[in-house]
């Protein structure tokens, strides 16, 4: 991960948390060249590490139809929270748009914190519906910790998984509840 974007999202979560920043975001897809080939250098970085961590996961990627990878999701809370992240669309293996992640939550929090996340489309159904409308987490979304051997035997719920990897290794199970992610088609 990049210590430079992920203060930056810690950062921005927290500014969302207390409401300053909440009608401008801060995470969003790039928007230049050099922009996008940096966020999928940071991206392909991110997946060849999640398989160092699990070498059950190139299998699962290479038959999926896709998969979108955050390389930094920031969470920040002081009693509501928030997370925010970009990351890249892949379908056949290859880069064809961008994502953006939020998420809200409300309840006794503080802190903050900053993980990868993966979501991987089993079938070119859940592929295709993901890009024509976000998608949505409900209260019982969870995500699989990424060890070795969890992908392997990861729940897929409506054609998707969700991957969650933490360098510091201290999470031992992850929550998507509440969590929203749009795609952006390339420009």
């Amino acid at each position: 991960m990049n210590p430079l974007r992920t203060l930056s999202l810690l950062l921005c979560s927290s500014a969302l948390t207390l409401g300053s920043l909440g009608s401008l975001g801060c995470a969003s897809a790039p928007e230049t060249q050099p922009a996008q080939h940096d966020l999928e250098a940071e991206a392909d970085a991110t997946i060849a590490e999640m398989a160092r961590s699990d070498s059950s996961l190139p299998p699962l990627l290479a038959d999926a139809e896709g998969f979108v990878v955050f390389p930094t999701v920031g969470e920040g809370a002081v009693v509501a929270g928030a997370a925010n992240g970009v990351g890249v669309l892949y379908e056949s293996g290859r880069p064809i748009g961008y994502a953006e992640l939020r998420e809200g939550s409300f309840g006794a929090q503080v802190g903050g914190q900053a993980y990868s996340q993966l979501v991987v489309f089993r079938s070119e159904r859940a592929l295709e519906a993901f890009k024509r409308e976000p998608l949505e987490f409900s209260a019982e979304a969870s995500a699989t910790v990424l060890t070795e051997g969890a992908a392997a035997s990861a729940p897929f719920a409506d054609g998707r998984a969700v991957f969650i990897d933490d360098e510091s290794g201290a999470m031992v199970e992850a929550s998507v509840a509440g969590q929203v992610i749009r795609y952006e088609p390339e420009s």
